[in-house]
Protein backbone atom coordinates (compact mmCIF):
# COMPACT_ATOMS: atom_id res chain seq x y z
CA UNK A 1 0.00 0.00 0.00
CA UNK A 2 3.26 1.85 0.07
CA UNK A 3 2.62 3.29 3.78
CA UNK A 4 4.64 3.00 6.51
CA UNK A 5 3.05 1.43 9.02
CA UNK A 6 3.97 2.70 12.75
CA UNK A 7 2.81 0.35 15.74
CA UNK A 8 4.92 2.41 18.96
CA UNK A 9 4.16 1.55 22.77
CA UNK A 10 5.96 2.20 25.97
CA UNK A 11 5.67 -0.25 29.20
CA UNK A 12 6.81 1.24 32.39
CA UNK A 13 6.44 -0.28 35.48
CA UNK A 14 4.57 -3.31 33.48
CA UNK A 15 1.99 -0.47 32.70
CA UNK A 16 1.22 0.71 29.18
CA UNK A 17 1.77 4.12 29.66
CA UNK A 18 2.14 5.57 25.32
CA UNK A 19 0.20 3.18 22.61
CA UNK A 20 0.88 5.36 19.16
CA UNK A 21 -0.41 3.23 15.88
CA UNK A 22 -1.34 4.88 12.47
CA UNK A 23 0.64 5.26 9.08
CA UNK A 24 3.18 7.80 7.42
CA UNK A 25 2.28 8.36 3.35
CA UNK A 26 5.32 8.88 1.83
CA UNK A 27 3.16 10.26 -1.78
CA UNK A 28 0.94 12.82 0.72
CA UNK A 29 3.36 15.91 0.33
CA UNK A 30 0.64 17.51 2.69
CA UNK A 31 -0.63 15.54 5.32
CA UNK A 32 1.67 12.23 5.49
CA UNK A 33 1.40 11.38 9.27
CA UNK A 34 -1.94 9.47 10.00
CA UNK A 35 -1.57 8.41 14.09
CA UNK A 36 -3.68 8.17 16.77
CA UNK A 37 -2.07 8.37 20.34
CA UNK A 38 -2.99 7.32 23.79
CA UNK A 39 -1.52 7.72 26.81
CA UNK A 40 -1.79 6.43 30.37
CA UNK A 41 -0.51 8.52 33.27
CA UNK A 42 2.36 9.56 31.11
CA UNK A 43 4.86 11.77 32.84
CA UNK A 44 4.18 15.91 32.22
CA UNK A 45 8.08 16.67 33.69
CA UNK A 46 9.13 15.68 30.01
CA UNK A 47 7.84 19.53 28.67
CA UNK A 48 9.80 21.21 31.57
CA UNK A 49 13.01 22.10 29.23
CA UNK A 50 10.43 24.10 27.03
CA UNK A 51 9.64 26.48 29.55
CA UNK A 52 12.08 26.60 31.70
CA UNK A 53 12.56 30.45 32.21
CA UNK A 54 9.15 30.89 33.80
CA UNK A 55 8.72 27.37 35.51
CA UNK A 56 9.84 25.06 37.01
CA UNK A 57 9.96 21.87 39.27
CA UNK A 58 7.19 20.45 37.10
CA UNK A 59 5.57 16.89 37.55
CA UNK A 60 2.22 15.31 37.18
CA UNK A 61 0.66 12.59 34.35
CA UNK A 62 -1.80 13.01 31.69
CA UNK A 63 -4.37 10.60 30.17
CA UNK A 64 -5.99 10.75 26.71
CA UNK A 65 -6.25 10.71 23.14
CA UNK A 66 -4.49 12.37 20.31
CA UNK A 67 -4.92 12.75 16.71
CA UNK A 68 -1.53 13.67 14.72
CA UNK A 69 -1.97 14.86 10.64
CA UNK A 70 0.81 16.85 9.18
CA UNK A 71 4.63 16.62 8.34
CA UNK A 72 7.26 15.30 10.55
CA UNK A 73 8.73 18.80 10.78
CA UNK A 74 5.78 20.04 11.30
CA UNK A 75 2.99 17.83 12.96
CA UNK A 76 0.00 18.80 14.22
CA UNK A 77 -1.70 17.29 16.90
CA UNK A 78 -5.86 17.64 18.02
CA UNK A 79 -7.47 16.00 21.00
CA UNK A 80 -8.04 16.33 25.06
CA UNK A 81 -7.04 14.67 28.56
CA UNK A 82 -7.08 14.67 31.62
CA UNK A 83 -4.50 16.07 34.06
CA UNK A 84 -4.12 14.16 37.81
CA UNK A 85 -1.46 14.97 40.52
CA UNK A 86 0.26 18.37 38.87
CA UNK A 87 2.64 20.27 40.13
CA UNK A 88 4.29 23.68 38.62
CA UNK A 89 6.67 26.56 40.26
CA UNK A 90 6.68 30.33 39.17
CA UNK A 91 10.32 30.56 39.60
CA UNK A 92 10.25 34.66 40.15
CA UNK A 93 7.51 34.19 42.71
CA UNK A 94 8.63 30.99 44.31
CA UNK A 95 5.24 29.57 44.52
CA UNK A 96 4.45 26.01 43.98
CA UNK A 97 1.29 24.93 43.34
CA UNK A 98 -0.67 21.20 43.16
CA UNK A 99 -2.95 21.26 39.60
CA UNK A 100 -5.44 19.64 37.58
CA UNK A 101 -7.76 19.75 34.73
CA UNK A 102 -8.18 18.92 30.77
CA UNK A 103 -5.25 19.82 28.24
CA UNK A 104 -7.01 19.84 25.29
CA UNK A 105 -4.19 20.51 22.06
CA UNK A 106 -4.46 21.62 18.19
CA UNK A 107 -2.59 22.09 15.90
CA UNK A 108 -1.66 25.68 17.63
CA UNK A 109 -2.54 25.81 20.97
CA UNK A 110 -2.54 24.58 24.29
CA UNK A 111 -5.43 24.76 25.82
CA UNK A 112 -6.17 24.65 29.61
CA UNK A 113 -9.82 23.92 30.70
CA UNK A 114 -11.04 24.40 34.37
CA UNK A 115 -7.67 24.56 35.84
CA UNK A 116 -7.80 23.44 39.68
CA UNK A 117 -4.91 24.85 41.50
CA UNK A 118 -3.53 24.31 45.05
CA UNK A 119 -1.46 26.04 46.80
CA UNK A 120 1.09 24.59 49.57
CA UNK A 121 -1.89 25.47 52.64
CA UNK A 122 -4.41 23.62 50.22
CA UNK A 123 -6.41 27.40 49.35
CA UNK A 124 -7.96 27.21 45.93
CA UNK A 125 -7.68 28.94 42.37
CA UNK A 126 -9.25 28.62 39.18
CA UNK A 127 -7.32 28.73 36.04
CA UNK A 128 -8.48 29.01 32.45
CA UNK A 129 -6.83 29.91 29.27
CA UNK A 130 -4.19 28.25 26.36
CA UNK A 131 -0.55 28.74 25.33
CA UNK A 132 0.14 29.99 21.25
CA UNK A 133 2.45 28.13 19.41
CA UNK A 134 4.17 28.12 16.56
CA UNK A 135 5.05 23.74 15.85
CA UNK A 136 6.06 24.17 19.46
CA UNK A 137 8.22 27.63 19.36
CA UNK A 138 7.63 30.95 20.00
CA UNK A 139 5.47 30.11 22.99
CA UNK A 140 2.64 33.29 23.97
CA UNK A 141 1.00 32.91 26.95
CA UNK A 142 -2.57 33.67 27.25
CA UNK A 143 -4.34 32.74 30.80
CA UNK A 144 -7.18 33.92 33.55
CA UNK A 145 -7.39 33.10 36.46
CA UNK A 146 -9.50 33.64 40.49
CA UNK A 147 -7.98 33.22 43.39
CA UNK A 148 -8.99 33.36 47.17
CA UNK A 149 -6.69 33.87 49.95
CA UNK A 150 -4.52 32.14 47.49
CA UNK A 151 -0.66 32.57 48.20
CA UNK A 152 0.98 34.96 45.91
CA UNK A 153 4.29 35.48 46.87
CA UNK A 154 7.03 33.27 48.49
CA UNK A 155 10.26 35.22 48.46
CA UNK A 156 13.33 35.94 50.56
CA UNK A 157 15.74 38.53 50.35
CA UNK A 158 18.36 36.17 48.37
CA UNK A 159 15.37 35.58 45.83
CA UNK A 160 14.35 39.48 45.15
CA UNK A 161 16.15 42.63 46.33
CA UNK A 162 13.25 44.97 45.67
CA UNK A 163 11.10 42.95 47.78
CA UNK A 164 10.30 40.13 49.33
CA UNK A 165 7.69 37.44 51.70
CA UNK A 166 4.72 35.80 52.01
CA UNK A 167 1.48 37.19 50.09
CA UNK A 168 -2.03 35.94 50.11
CA UNK A 169 -4.57 37.61 48.18
CA UNK A 170 -8.47 37.26 46.80
CA UNK A 171 -8.70 38.58 42.94
CA UNK A 172 -8.45 37.92 39.25
CA UNK A 173 -5.46 37.54 36.87
CA UNK A 174 -3.95 37.88 33.84
CA UNK A 175 -0.99 36.56 32.38
CA UNK A 176 -0.17 37.44 28.81
CA UNK A 177 2.65 37.87 26.13
CA UNK A 178 5.19 35.87 24.98
CA UNK A 179 7.51 33.69 27.77
CA UNK A 180 10.67 35.81 26.78
CA UNK A 181 8.35 38.87 27.65
CA UNK A 182 5.28 38.01 30.16
CA UNK A 183 3.06 40.21 31.60
CA UNK A 184 0.88 39.78 34.37
CA UNK A 185 -1.95 41.78 35.32
CA UNK A 186 -3.85 41.11 38.56
CA UNK A 187 -6.23 43.23 40.81
CA UNK A 188 -6.68 41.92 43.96
CA UNK A 189 -7.26 42.30 47.91
CA UNK A 190 -4.48 41.33 50.64
CA UNK A 191 -5.44 38.55 52.96
CA UNK A 192 -4.62 37.14 56.45
CA UNK A 193 -0.76 36.02 56.76
CA UNK A 194 0.61 38.33 54.35
CA UNK A 195 3.83 39.92 55.21
CA UNK A 196 5.91 41.85 52.95
CA UNK A 197 9.57 43.65 53.23
CA UNK A 198 10.35 46.41 51.67
CA UNK A 199 14.44 47.47 52.13
CA UNK A 200 15.39 50.76 50.69
CA UNK A 201 19.03 50.83 52.58
CA UNK A 202 20.33 50.20 48.82
CA UNK A 203 20.85 47.18 46.57
CA UNK A 204 24.19 46.41 44.81
CA UNK A 205 24.64 45.98 40.97
CA UNK A 206 26.73 43.94 38.55
CA UNK A 207 28.47 45.53 35.90
CA UNK A 208 29.08 43.16 32.81
CA UNK A 209 31.04 43.64 29.21
CA UNK A 210 29.66 42.98 26.17
CA UNK A 211 32.90 42.04 24.69
CA UNK A 212 36.02 39.69 25.21
CA UNK A 213 39.55 41.05 24.43
CA UNK A 214 42.30 38.63 23.47
CA UNK A 215 45.96 39.05 24.13
CA UNK A 216 48.80 38.02 22.72
CA UNK A 217 51.45 37.65 25.85
CA UNK A 218 53.92 36.49 23.02
CA UNK A 219 53.79 40.25 20.87
CA UNK A 220 51.94 42.79 22.89
CA UNK A 221 51.08 45.03 19.67
CA UNK A 222 48.81 42.20 18.53
CA UNK A 223 45.97 42.65 20.05
CA UNK A 224 42.39 41.13 18.77
CA UNK A 225 39.09 42.93 19.71
CA UNK A 226 36.22 40.59 19.34
CA UNK A 227 33.60 43.03 18.90
CA UNK A 228 29.66 42.57 21.04
CA UNK A 229 28.66 38.94 20.72
CA UNK A 230 25.33 38.22 20.03
CA UNK A 231 23.24 36.96 23.50
CA UNK A 232 20.41 34.54 23.92
CA UNK A 233 17.67 36.34 24.39
CA UNK A 234 17.03 37.18 28.19
CA UNK A 235 13.39 36.29 29.51
CA UNK A 236 11.30 38.29 31.59
CA UNK A 237 8.29 39.05 33.91
CA UNK A 238 6.31 42.51 33.89
CA UNK A 239 3.85 43.15 36.80
CA UNK A 240 1.18 45.49 36.69
CA UNK A 241 -0.95 44.95 40.06
CA UNK A 242 -3.75 46.70 41.61
CA UNK A 243 -3.72 45.78 45.12
CA UNK A 244 -6.10 46.79 48.22
CA UNK A 245 -4.41 46.91 51.25
CA UNK A 246 -6.40 45.28 54.18
CA UNK A 247 -4.95 45.46 57.69
CA UNK A 248 -4.80 41.37 57.45
CA UNK A 249 -1.64 42.44 55.70
CA UNK A 250 1.86 43.09 57.42
CA UNK A 251 4.56 45.17 56.12
CA UNK A 252 7.94 46.16 57.01
CA UNK A 253 9.91 49.25 55.58
CA UNK A 254 13.55 48.73 56.36
CA UNK A 255 15.94 51.44 56.07
CA UNK A 256 18.93 50.08 58.04
CA UNK A 257 18.47 46.29 58.75
CA UNK A 258 21.71 45.63 61.21
CA UNK A 259 20.56 49.10 62.96
CA UNK A 260 16.62 48.42 63.49
CA UNK A 261 15.98 51.07 62.06
CA UNK A 262 12.66 49.92 60.47
CA UNK A 263 8.68 51.24 60.03
CA UNK A 264 6.12 48.12 60.30
CA UNK A 265 2.84 48.27 60.98
CA UNK A 266 -0.45 47.12 59.65
CA UNK A 267 -3.13 49.76 57.05
CA UNK A 268 -5.15 50.33 54.47
CA UNK A 269 -5.21 51.55 50.63
CA UNK A 270 -5.01 51.08 47.41
CA UNK A 271 -1.45 50.34 45.40
CA UNK A 272 -0.51 50.54 41.43
CA UNK A 273 2.75 48.48 41.30
CA UNK A 274 4.29 47.83 38.50
CA UNK A 275 7.73 45.53 38.68
CA UNK A 276 10.04 43.44 36.56
CA UNK A 277 12.44 40.90 36.36
CA UNK A 278 14.67 43.72 34.99
CA UNK A 279 15.10 45.74 38.04
CA UNK A 280 12.60 48.51 37.39
CA UNK A 281 9.94 49.27 39.69
CA UNK A 282 7.39 51.95 40.62
CA UNK A 283 4.43 52.38 43.02
CA UNK A 284 1.26 54.95 43.26
CA UNK A 285 -1.19 54.76 45.75
CA UNK A 286 -1.30 55.55 49.43
CA UNK A 287 -1.19 53.58 52.58
CA UNK A 288 -2.60 54.59 55.54
CA UNK A 289 -1.61 52.83 58.74
CA UNK A 290 -4.01 51.26 61.48
CA UNK A 291 -1.52 50.26 63.79
CA UNK A 292 2.21 50.14 63.69
CA UNK A 293 5.84 50.90 65.43
CA UNK A 294 8.76 52.44 64.34
CA UNK A 295 12.48 51.78 65.94
CA UNK A 296 13.82 54.92 66.67
CA UNK A 297 17.55 54.41 66.71
CA UNK A 298 21.09 56.41 67.32
CA UNK A 299 24.02 54.92 67.37
CA UNK A 300 23.38 50.95 68.04
CA UNK A 301 23.15 53.25 71.76
CA UNK A 302 19.42 54.25 71.35
CA UNK A 303 16.72 52.26 70.31
CA UNK A 304 13.33 52.87 70.95
CA UNK A 305 10.21 51.74 69.52
CA UNK A 306 7.53 54.27 68.92
CA UNK A 307 3.89 53.67 68.30
CA UNK A 308 2.27 54.68 64.99
CA UNK A 309 -0.45 57.10 65.36
CA UNK A 310 -3.29 55.32 63.12
CA UNK A 311 -3.87 57.54 60.34
CA UNK A 312 -0.27 58.09 59.60
CA UNK A 313 0.19 57.91 56.13
CA UNK A 314 2.75 57.12 53.18
CA UNK A 315 2.05 58.35 49.72
CA UNK A 316 3.64 57.28 46.50
CA UNK A 317 3.86 58.84 42.84
CA UNK A 318 6.73 57.01 41.19
CA UNK A 319 10.05 55.59 42.60
CA UNK A 320 9.30 53.25 46.22
CA UNK A 321 11.99 54.68 47.39
CA UNK A 322 10.43 58.63 47.20
CA UNK A 323 7.27 58.08 49.06
CA UNK A 324 6.29 61.14 50.58
CA UNK A 325 5.77 60.56 54.81
CA UNK A 326 2.75 62.01 56.87
CA UNK A 327 3.81 59.54 60.22
CA UNK A 328 3.48 60.41 63.68
CA UNK A 329 4.64 58.15 66.45
CA UNK A 330 4.95 58.18 69.79
CA UNK A 331 6.86 56.93 72.73
CA UNK A 332 5.36 56.26 76.36
CA UNK A 333 7.38 57.06 79.21
CA UNK A 334 6.39 56.90 83.35
CA UNK A 335 7.78 59.99 84.38
CA UNK A 336 8.15 62.50 87.66
CA UNK A 337 6.78 65.57 86.97
CA UNK A 338 8.64 66.89 89.95
CA UNK A 339 11.38 69.02 87.53
CA UNK A 340 9.28 70.93 85.98
CA UNK A 341 6.95 72.72 88.28
CA UNK A 342 6.90 76.19 89.16
CA UNK A 343 7.42 75.49 92.87
CA UNK A 344 10.46 73.30 93.40
CA UNK A 345 9.83 73.36 96.77
CA UNK A 346 7.47 70.97 96.12
CA UNK A 347 9.49 68.13 94.14
CA UNK A 348 10.16 66.25 97.58
CA UNK A 349 6.56 65.33 98.49
CA UNK A 350 5.99 61.93 97.63
CA UNK A 351 2.49 62.88 95.69
CA UNK A 352 5.07 64.92 93.36
CA UNK A 353 7.26 61.97 92.83
CA UNK A 354 4.96 59.78 92.04
CA UNK A 355 5.19 58.58 88.32
CA UNK A 356 2.66 59.49 85.29
CA UNK A 357 2.24 59.30 81.59
CA UNK A 358 4.01 61.27 79.24
CA UNK A 359 4.50 60.75 75.33
CA UNK A 360 7.26 62.13 73.06
CA UNK A 361 5.51 62.32 69.64
CA UNK A 362 7.93 61.71 66.42
CA UNK A 363 6.84 63.43 63.10
CA UNK A 364 8.04 62.66 60.05
CA UNK A 365 7.49 64.36 57.26
CA UNK A 366 8.56 64.72 53.56
CA UNK A 367 10.64 62.08 51.27
CA UNK A 368 11.16 58.58 53.03
CA UNK A 369 15.21 58.69 52.97
CA UNK A 370 15.26 62.49 54.02
CA UNK A 371 12.19 63.59 55.83
CA UNK A 372 12.03 66.01 58.30
CA UNK A 373 11.86 65.14 61.55
CA UNK A 374 10.49 67.40 64.77
CA UNK A 375 9.44 66.51 68.29
CA UNK A 376 6.48 67.13 70.57
CA UNK A 377 6.15 66.45 74.38
CA UNK A 378 2.29 65.41 74.98
CA UNK A 379 0.46 64.30 78.34
CA UNK A 380 -3.05 64.43 79.16
CA UNK A 381 -5.36 63.58 81.66
CA UNK A 382 -2.90 64.89 84.66
CA UNK A 383 -4.63 65.10 87.60
CA UNK A 384 -5.75 68.76 89.11
CA UNK A 385 -6.02 67.88 92.68
CA UNK A 386 -2.58 66.51 94.22
CA UNK A 387 -2.90 67.47 97.76
CA UNK A 388 1.04 68.44 99.47
CA UNK A 389 0.76 69.34 103.20
CA UNK A 390 0.82 72.67 104.00
CA UNK A 391 0.80 73.86 100.06
CA UNK A 392 -2.57 74.46 97.57
CA UNK A 393 -3.47 71.53 95.96
CA UNK A 394 -0.67 71.21 92.73
CA UNK A 395 -2.74 71.18 89.38
CA UNK A 396 -0.29 69.30 87.17
CA UNK A 397 -2.23 69.40 84.25
CA UNK A 398 -1.57 73.13 84.42
CA UNK A 399 1.15 73.09 85.69
CA UNK A 400 2.58 71.14 82.56
CA UNK A 401 0.89 73.28 79.82
CA UNK A 402 2.68 76.14 81.54
CA UNK A 403 6.12 74.68 81.00
CA UNK A 404 5.42 73.26 77.54
CA UNK A 405 4.06 76.55 76.84
CA UNK A 406 7.58 78.30 77.46
CA UNK A 407 9.81 75.61 75.77
CA UNK A 408 11.91 77.21 72.25
CA UNK A 409 12.83 74.71 69.92
CA UNK A 410 16.13 73.88 71.91
CA UNK A 411 14.45 73.20 75.12
CA UNK A 412 11.85 70.76 73.45
CA UNK A 413 14.83 68.65 72.21
CA UNK A 414 16.43 68.50 75.46
CA UNK A 415 13.77 67.41 77.29
CA UNK A 416 12.90 64.89 74.63
CA UNK A 417 16.12 63.60 75.14
CA UNK A 418 15.48 63.56 78.54
CA UNK A 419 12.79 61.33 78.71
CA UNK A 420 13.89 58.87 75.68
CA UNK A 421 17.59 58.52 77.34
CA UNK A 422 17.28 59.62 81.14
CA UNK A 423 13.26 58.41 81.46
CA UNK A 424 12.40 61.58 83.25
CA UNK A 425 12.30 65.38 82.86
CA UNK A 426 14.84 68.00 83.23
CA UNK A 427 14.75 71.08 85.42
CA UNK A 428 14.15 73.72 82.38
CA UNK A 429 17.02 75.41 81.42
CA UNK A 430 19.55 73.52 83.38
CA UNK A 431 19.56 69.99 81.25
CA UNK A 432 21.71 67.89 83.78
CA UNK A 433 23.79 65.11 81.92
CA UNK A 434 24.67 63.20 85.30
CA UNK A 435 24.34 60.10 84.61
CA UNK A 436 24.28 60.37 81.06
CA UNK A 437 27.33 57.77 80.86
CA UNK A 438 25.78 55.41 82.97
CA UNK A 439 22.51 55.12 81.20
CA UNK A 440 24.11 55.28 77.92
CA UNK A 441 25.97 51.80 79.09
CA UNK A 442 22.84 50.61 79.97
CA UNK A 443 20.87 51.46 77.14
CA UNK A 444 23.70 49.59 75.15
CA UNK A 445 24.03 46.44 77.45
CA UNK A 446 19.66 46.39 77.06
CA UNK A 447 19.73 46.28 73.16
CA UNK A 448 22.53 43.56 72.85
CA UNK A 449 20.71 41.58 75.46
CA UNK A 450 17.32 42.12 74.14
CA UNK A 451 18.67 41.02 70.54
CA UNK A 452 21.12 37.75 71.71
CA UNK A 453 17.89 36.15 73.69
CA UNK A 454 15.58 36.21 71.08
CA UNK A 455 17.94 34.96 68.71
CA UNK A 456 17.88 31.14 71.00
CA UNK A 457 14.14 30.95 69.61
CA UNK A 458 12.28 32.63 66.58
CA UNK A 459 8.75 32.53 68.90
CA UNK A 460 11.03 34.13 71.65
CA UNK A 461 10.86 38.17 71.53
CA UNK A 462 13.12 39.65 74.59
CA UNK A 463 13.28 43.01 75.71
CA UNK A 464 15.16 44.21 78.50
CA UNK A 465 15.87 47.63 80.29
CA UNK A 466 18.30 47.79 83.01
CA UNK A 467 17.63 51.19 84.34
CA UNK A 468 20.68 52.91 85.77
CA UNK A 469 23.05 50.42 87.07
CA UNK A 470 22.75 52.17 90.46
CA UNK A 471 21.72 50.30 93.62
CA UNK A 472 18.11 50.55 92.67
CA UNK A 473 18.79 48.59 89.42
CA UNK A 474 16.92 45.98 90.94
CA UNK A 475 13.58 47.66 91.56
CA UNK A 476 13.84 49.71 88.08
CA UNK A 477 14.69 46.63 86.07
CA UNK A 478 12.14 45.73 83.28
CA UNK A 479 11.06 43.07 81.59
CA UNK A 480 9.24 42.49 78.26
CA UNK A 481 8.62 38.51 77.68
CA UNK A 482 6.59 37.18 74.56
CA UNK A 483 6.36 33.71 72.97
CA UNK A 484 4.51 32.12 70.79
CA UNK A 485 2.64 28.77 70.79
CA UNK A 486 0.37 26.35 68.71
CA UNK A 487 2.00 28.07 65.41
CA UNK A 488 1.79 31.60 66.40
CA UNK A 489 -2.18 31.32 67.71
CA UNK A 490 -1.16 30.90 71.21
CA UNK A 491 1.02 34.18 72.46
CA UNK A 492 2.03 34.66 75.66
CA UNK A 493 3.32 37.96 77.14
CA UNK A 494 4.81 39.96 80.28
CA UNK A 495 5.54 43.26 80.99
CA UNK A 496 7.10 45.73 83.85
CA UNK A 497 9.15 45.40 86.31
CA UNK A 498 10.34 42.59 88.20
CA UNK A 499 10.56 44.05 92.15
CA UNK A 500 9.80 47.29 94.07
CA UNK A 501 10.74 49.03 96.83
CA UNK A 502 6.83 48.70 98.39
CA UNK A 503 6.74 44.91 97.39
CA UNK A 504 8.30 42.06 98.58
CA UNK A 505 10.70 40.29 95.89
CA UNK A 506 9.10 36.90 96.30
CA UNK A 507 5.50 38.60 95.77
CA UNK A 508 4.14 36.24 92.75
CA UNK A 509 2.11 39.58 91.33
CA UNK A 510 5.29 41.31 91.39
CA UNK A 511 6.86 38.59 89.64
CA UNK A 512 4.73 38.43 87.00
CA UNK A 513 3.96 41.88 86.49
CA UNK A 514 1.35 42.85 83.19
CA UNK A 515 0.51 39.71 81.77
CA UNK A 516 -1.42 39.10 78.57
CA UNK A 517 -2.78 35.59 76.73
CA UNK A 518 -4.04 36.21 73.54
CA UNK A 519 -5.87 32.73 71.56
CA UNK A 520 -6.69 32.64 68.71
CA UNK A 521 -9.88 30.60 68.40
CA UNK A 522 -9.70 29.67 64.49
CA UNK A 523 -7.19 29.54 62.46
CA UNK A 524 -8.00 33.11 60.67
CA UNK A 525 -8.06 35.09 63.97
CA UNK A 526 -11.88 36.10 63.33
CA UNK A 527 -12.11 34.60 66.70
CA UNK A 528 -10.42 35.38 69.54
CA UNK A 529 -10.33 34.69 73.60
CA UNK A 530 -7.85 37.75 75.49
CA UNK A 531 -6.97 37.42 79.54
CA UNK A 532 -5.07 40.04 80.81
CA UNK A 533 -3.38 41.99 83.98
CA UNK A 534 -2.19 45.55 83.96
CA UNK A 535 -1.39 48.39 85.75
CA UNK A 536 -3.17 51.25 85.36
CA UNK A 537 -2.64 55.13 86.15
CA UNK A 538 -5.58 57.44 86.53
CA UNK A 539 -6.81 60.62 88.03
CA UNK A 540 -9.23 58.92 90.75
CA UNK A 541 -6.40 56.64 92.23
CA UNK A 542 -3.57 59.28 91.73
CA UNK A 543 -6.15 61.63 94.21
CA UNK A 544 -6.35 58.75 96.59
CA UNK A 545 -2.72 58.85 96.69
CA UNK A 546 -2.47 55.47 95.41
CA UNK A 547 0.68 54.56 93.00
CA UNK A 548 -1.10 52.02 91.23
CA UNK A 549 -4.56 50.09 90.31
CA UNK A 550 -4.23 46.59 88.83
CA UNK A 551 -6.86 45.62 86.27
CA UNK A 552 -7.48 41.87 85.39
CA UNK A 553 -9.71 40.29 83.15
CA UNK A 554 -10.77 38.95 79.80
CA UNK A 555 -12.42 39.07 76.70
CA UNK A 556 -14.13 37.48 73.78
CA UNK A 557 -13.20 39.22 70.36
CA UNK A 558 -15.22 38.14 67.11
CA UNK A 559 -13.55 40.17 63.72
CA UNK A 560 -15.50 40.59 60.66
CA UNK A 561 -14.05 43.04 57.86
CA UNK A 562 -16.74 44.98 55.36
CA UNK A 563 -16.80 48.17 53.57
CA UNK A 564 -20.63 49.12 54.02
CA UNK A 565 -22.94 47.42 56.65
CA UNK A 566 -25.08 45.98 53.93
CA UNK A 567 -21.90 44.02 52.96
CA UNK A 568 -21.91 42.11 56.15
CA UNK A 569 -25.64 40.82 55.18
CA UNK A 570 -25.23 40.13 51.29
CA UNK A 571 -21.82 38.20 51.96
CA UNK A 572 -23.54 36.34 54.98
CA UNK A 573 -26.51 35.54 52.70
CA UNK A 574 -23.93 34.63 49.32
CA UNK A 575 -21.66 32.53 51.54
CA UNK A 576 -25.18 30.32 52.75
CA UNK A 577 -26.18 29.99 49.31
CA UNK A 578 -22.76 28.77 48.04
CA UNK A 579 -22.97 25.82 50.71
CA UNK A 580 -26.32 24.90 49.56
CA UNK A 581 -28.32 25.55 52.96
CA UNK A 582 -31.99 26.48 52.63
CA UNK A 583 -34.30 28.12 55.01
CA UNK A 584 -36.09 24.80 55.65
CA UNK A 585 -32.76 22.90 56.33
CA UNK A 586 -32.72 24.66 60.10
CA UNK A 587 -29.97 27.01 58.64
CA UNK A 588 -29.10 30.99 59.79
Amino acid sequence: EKLFDIDFFIDRLGKRTVNITGTYNPSNEKDPLDINAKFETVNLKIIEPLLRDIFSEMDGTLTGSYHVIGTLSQPMITGEGQIEDGQIMINYLRTKYAYYGTLELTPNQIIFKELQLTDAFKNKAKLDGYVAHRNFNKFRINLDGSFKNFQMLNTTAKDNELFYGQGYASGNLNIFGPTSNLKISATARTEKNTRIFIPISGTSTLGEKDFIRFTNFTDSSKIKTILPIKKREASGITMDLNIDITPDAYGEIIFDLKAGDIIRGRGKGDLHMQLDTKGEFNMFGSLEFTQGAYNFTLFDIINKEFTVKPGSRISWFGDPYEGNMNITASYRQLASFGPILSDQTLTSAPQIKRKYPAEVWLKLDGPMLTPQITFDIVAQNLPDNLVVEGKPPVRLQFEFNAFKAKLDEQELKRQVFSLIVLKRFSPPDAFNTSGTLYNSVSELLSNQLSYWLSQVDQNLEINLDLGTLDQEAFNTFQLRLSYSFLNGRLRVTRDGTIATNQTSQSDISTLAGDWTVDYLLTPDGKFKVKMYSRSNYNQLTSSLNTQTAVTTGFSLLYTENFSNLKDLWVRRRKEVEEQGIQPDDGGD
